[in-house]
């Protein structure tokens, strides 16, 4: 979302001795409080032109606080700043919460480049990003490639005016070994996009995946290692995902959990 600051002599920030922070306007006196994300809000969006940017700034300030604090503590003040005339927010047609249509593909060569920006980008981005493999490495466009085309893993894309908001990799079920099991190893999507709108989207890609399978998918799968997936599991849940089995110590000591959605058929 683009933003413009306007009017910056009609207020002042104060400090007092308590550390507390505020926003004071001239004219009217009226103030705003600030915490300390708001405070260095204040002091860096002039820098920035578009919220995706100072999300991302807030990121490498605040690193130990979830992204969704960050992002609804710089939503508050930007639209109480608006109120008061102290800024402009523009949505602009590549807006990841704009409401226009979601198109799901599989990658392909004209795609691995733009996939693998997008996802070393994303990461840590947004709490419902989760990936199984030690190092982002993994996906760089050449061995995305080699995976795709020796059928070890695909990748979907999920793209809103050309624009990717969304990534998945599935390894799809083994010809030789005859599973009937499809795994998801790793989702991204855009920070910006809205926890309503996840479940919709997760279910989309899904879809996409089942409809050209090589072979028969009767099962989609998501293992949960450690809690670093907890936020991505609870979305899956909400699709009917459920916990079929818990391996304990299974991987470098830690139990794998696996969680479930069976087809309908």
């Amino acid at each position: 979302m683009k933003y413009e600051l306007v009017n910056e002599s009609d207020y002042f920030i104060k400090k007092d001795s308590n550390n507390m922070s505020l926003i004071l306007m001239k004219k009217t006196g009226h103030q705003v409080f600030l915490n300390k994300i708001a405070v260095f809000i204040m002091e860096v969006a002039k820098n920035f032109f578009d919220t995706r940017d100072l999300l991302k700034e807030l990121k490498v300030q605040f690193p130990k606080v979830d992204i969704r604090v960050l992002r609804n503590d710089m939503h508050e003040l930007f639209h109480l700043m608006e109120v008061y005339g102290l800024l402009r927010l523009e949505k602009t047609n590549t807006d990841p919460m704009e409401h226009s249509e979601v198109i799901v593909k599989f990658a392909g060569d004209r795609d691995y480049v733009s996939v693998n920006k997008f996802i070393k980008e994303s990461e840590g981005m947004s709490p419902y990003n989760f990936c199984q493999v030690d190092s982002i490495e993994y996906f760089e466009p050449v061995s995305m490639r080699f995976h795709t085309f020796n059928n070890q893993e695909y990748y979907l894309v999920a793209k809103r005016d050309e624009k990717i908001i969304a990534t998945m990799s599935v390894v799809p079920p083994g010809v030789s070994n005859k599973s009937s099991v499809a795994l998801i190893t790793s989702f991204f999507c855009d920070e910006l996009i809205g926890e309503d709108e996840l479940p919709n989207l997760i279910n989309k890609m899904i879809k996409r995946l089942v409809k050209p399978a090589v072979t028969d998918i009767y099962k989609i799968r998501i293992n949960q290692i450690s809690g670093h997936e907890h936020n991505v599991i609870e979305l899956f849940k909400i699709l009917g995902f459920e916990l079929e089995c818990t391996l304990k110590n299974e991987i470098q000591g830690k139990s794998l959990s696996m969680y479930t959605y069976t087809l309908v058929r």
